[in-house]
């Protein structure tokens, strides 16, 4: 599965954990895709008006990578390492992978900045 891949690649060198581009002190807000889709279905289509025109936070906690690291580990039963990128490694993703540019800060990159770096990519695709 190429979204798999593409947010747990895969190191020869290291055992598989978390691989991050994050600096160490950097808060992520964690929450369930359950989560988000239970209050877009009361949003969008219940008949509970609670939450119209309201604009609702939807975070179940907020950890840093280590602290994420360290639940995985304790759910798991085995350590789940944290693999801090290289400055060089940050630079060579830094403009073809969207999750790189979320985590470094630098925005989402946008569709169309994302496809003309992948033009390549996109072109074989779409001979398939």
């Amino acid at each position: 599965m190429a979204g798999k891949e593409y947010c747990w690649r895969v190191m020869e060198d290291r055992e598989r954990g978390i691989q991050s581009a994050f600096a160490r002190e950097t808060m992520l807000d964690l929450t369930c895709a359950e989560d988000i889709g239970r209050f877009a279905v009361k949003a969008f289509v219940g008949e509970d008006t609670e939450l119209v025109g309201r604009i609702v936070r939807v975070a179940s906690e907020e950890l840093m990578v280590g602290g994420m690291a360290r639940v995985m580990t304790e759910v798991a039963g085995r350590e789940v390492k944290v693999y801090w990128w290289s400055e060089v490694e940050i630079e060579e993703a830094r403009h073809t992978s969207p999750m790189i540019a979320m985590q470094l800060g630098s925005g989402v990159v946008g569709v169309r900045e994302y496809l003309e770096s992948n033009k390549e990519t996109l072109n074989v695709a779409l001979r398939a």
